[in-house]
């Protein structure tokens, strides 16, 4: 790493000016007769030679002015090759700093680009050794130590089995089973023997890259930072041996690999016979992991188990904390939106690209698959959707308590694929860790924000990075803060701390509204709602189960006296007797009131754009949307079989002894504002059509209002 500094600044302007001798009045001379946009020409036009006391300070000033919201005038003259000479200089000192924060000043094109085989701990396909998995790795060629890396592990990275999407969706009608009894899949194999050492290789062994699929482009721009970029495929993947199976503990012991191989603690090969041996001897040592949704959830799972001294942060996007939430909830098969009948064997399955890979899918291989396959469907049990071993595998809140390094949790709060409870159980669950915490949360789908409109999002990932990789500049973070998007204002975002949050206790009051007055209650009053099985569409559904008593209960506060600031977890507990068991027990809380609230736009770049972002991402802009009556805030669901949230069910024998039970639904954790003015509603009904099994028959539901309880997290009302 090298600083900028007075030195450096006069290198820069003898080199620019053409000359040793230096004056303020040729740096201005030379800046002004550059082609500029307005922001930097009109700033440029109104600096006074007088008002420095020496050139370089001069041009220390010019040097910062921003190009775009990502790119310096000292970076843009980098790309425009007007400063070769100071590049070849201080490149293999690099990464290059200029007022803390490194500068985009190596040229990706150039990098040194790797594919090594790393050796894991366990063998999957029957082999004395530990399965090789391949990384591929891009890195600046003028570097040769210190240089500090981005982790990123991507099983979709090199190709999908679409057929396994395409062809073999579950159905949507409910069939329950009881619970299996015992788990197929050896979930804790014995260490394989580890290879002997081959020949150390001195030269890089240099490849053209494969195509990566569905990699986020503005990964490169760590890359034009002066990072590494480490890409992990996976057990199964292309070229790799053994078989992943998603959301076990094999799987990210295979991730930690990777940073074991940074720590000289593990075997990386280039070659699959091990006789080529490489070491991560160029690197600082200092490892921060990044990427979305598969992507972001792995770099969980490693942060729970990894002992290694590389790993310094991760930066998780929408990532699941436990497997079981995704796919599952509380008993029931609960499907991620927009993939219903989609499963985790089913994904395991997709991510399998040595399929597509004629030299690496042998037949007796495939018939190691196929059999590993039915192993994991009987395992994942989805006949009855109960929690059981495998999913405990896959559950990394169980060692939450375990995580050592500061995380940042992107967060989309309209992102019901994967659900805003991984960021809360998380949160809560690394309450007590000796790390920092810390979140972004905006108002999106499942997206990447890399070319947001509406923040400085990346700048905000460039400024962590470059604290906890290379020790540099400083963050404005405490623990437990959270920078949160109005869910009204899309350039509006705030500081707040989950920490502080408080639990408000709500229940029905006697005049049938939900109060937090302890002295207004209800006395005992049962009601009934009914479930209606078929629906042309959600739509329909949604407006019946918001509006329509005769399929689900609804109490609503008063109108709000001031803003109510939703952080956190909201709880339901109920007493229900329903007709039938299992099925689904749901609950929902409402925001009634007109209100214009936020939409996501996606935009491709304009080549315009392209340049100044040095990044070719779908461009991310936040807008209002056209008024609406009222607003999900949040929901979850219950299996019938489920009270009190029984990791053991009940059985159907037990539950027809005894209809009546108290059931507590842990809706997904959420950050959202009422507005004063508005009126919270919390509505109770049956099966969900956007995310649970659809009923075959139409469940009879009663439920005692009195015995309601509504207990939701939020923030104090700022004074």
């Amino acid at each position: 790493m090298i600083t900028i500094d007075a030195h450096a600044l006069r290198a820069i302007a003898s080199e620019l000016l053409g000359s040793e001798t230096v004056t303020k009045n040729a740096v201005l001379s030379y800046f002004n007769g550059l082609e500029w946009p307005k922001n930097v020409k009109e700033p440029l036009s109104r600096l006074m030679a007088q008002d420095f006391s020496t050139p370089e300070a001069l041009l220390d000033t010019i040097l910062q002015y921003p190009v775009t919201r990502n790119i310096s005038v000292l970076e843009q003259l980098f790309m425009a090759k007007r400063l070769p000479c100071f590049l070849t200089t201080y490149r293999p000192q690099g990464p290059i700093v200029f007022h803390e924060r490194t500068l985009m000043a190596y040229d990706e094109t150039t990098a040194i680009k790797e594919r090594v085989y790393v050796e894991t701990a366990y063998s999957t396909n029957g082999e004395p050794y530990g399965d090789l998995t391949e990384i591929y790795i891009q890195r600046p060629r003028e570097i040769k130590s210190g240089c500090p890396i981005v982790y990123v592990a991507d099983p979709y990275m090199m190709g999908a089995v679409d057929e396994a999407f395409t062809k073999h969706l579950y159905p949507h009608k409910e069939e329950y089973r009881d619970p299996i009894e015992d788990i197929e899949l050896p979930l804790a194999p014995e260490p394989a023997q580890k290879r002997p050492q081959g020949e150390r290789m001195e030269t890089p062994k240099e490849i053209t890259l494969p195509t990566f699929q569905g990699m986020n482009p503005a990964f490169n721009h760590y890359l034009a930072k002066g990072y590494a970029l480490v890409y992990y495929a996976g057990r199964g993947a292309y070229y790799s041996q053994g078989f992943n199976v998603t959301g076990t503990q094999l799987e990210i012991e295979a991730v930690d690999a990777v940073l074991r191989w940074v720590d000289g603690d593990a075997q990386g090969v280039y070659d699959l016979e091990a006789k080529e041996q490489v070491y991560c001897d160029w690197s600082n040592g200092a490892v921060g992991m990044t990427g979305r949704s598969y992507l972001g959830t792995l770099q969980i799972g490693a942060a729970t188990i990894t002992q290694t001294k590389s790993l310094k942060t991760i930066v998780p996007e929408a990532a699941i904390a436990s497997w079981y939430d995704y796919y599952r909830y509380n008993g029931l098969v609960v499907a991620p939106q927009g993939f219903f009948g989609e499963d985790i064997d089913l994904l395991t399955w997709f991510c399998e690209s040595f399929l597509l890979n004629p030299t690496n899918s042998a037949h007796d291989r495939i018939e190691q698959w196929e059999s590993l396959k039915r192993q994991i469907q009987h395992d994942m049990d989805r006949g009855s959707g109960q929690y059981n071993a495998f999913w405990d595998g896959g559950n990394y809140l169980n060692h939450a308590d375990h995580i050592a390094v500061p995380f940042l949790f992107i967060q989309g709060t309209a992102d019901w694929n994967v659900k805003t409870s991984h960021l809360f159980k998380l949160m809560r669950s690394t309450a007590n860790n000796h790390s920092q915490r810390n979140m972004i949360i905006h108002r999106g789908k499942h997206i990447s924000l890399h070319a947001l409109q509406n923040d400085h999002f990346l700048k905000r990932l460039d400024e962590w990075f470059d604290y906890h990789l290379l020790g540099i500049g400083t963050l404005d973070w405490k623990n437990g803060d959270a920078l949160v998007q109005s869910p009204y204002d899309p350039d509006e975002w705030t500081m707040v701390n989950y920490d502080q949050r408080q639990t408000t206790h709500w229940h029905v009051g006697s005049r049938g509204t939900l109060t937090t007055d302890s002295d207004d209650k209800m006395a005992s009053k049962v009601i009934t709602f009914q479930d209606q099985v078929d629906y042309p569409s959600i739509a329909m559904w949604e407006h019946d189960v918001v509006k329509n008593e005769a399929i689900a209960t609804h109490w609503q506060s008063k109108a709000l006296t001031e803003d109510y600031h939703i952080h956190g977890d909201v709880n339901v507990e109920l007493e229900v007797e329903a007709s039938e068991a299992p099925g689904a027990l749901s609950a929902m809380l409402v925001d009634v009131g007109s209100a214009v609230r936020l939409d996501e736009k996606m935009h491709a770049l304009t080549e315009t754009e392209q340049v100044a972002w040095h990044v070719n991402v779908p461009k991310t802009q936040f807008t209002c949307a056209p008024a609406s009556d009222y607003h999900i805030i949040t929901r979850g669901w219950t299996n019938l079989l489920n009270p009190e949230h029984r990791r053991t069910p009940l059985t159907r024998a037990e539950w027809q002894s005894s209809p009546r039970q108290c059931y507590k639904i842990d809706m997904m954790g959420m950050d959202y504002t009422v507005k004063a003015g508005h009126q919270l509603m919390l509505v109770v009904y049956g099966y969900d059509r956007e995310y649970t099994f659809h009923p075959t028959i139409a469940r009879n539901f009663s439920l005692d209002v009195a015995k309601v309880r509504l207990a939701v997290d939020g923030l104090p009302t700022k004074e």
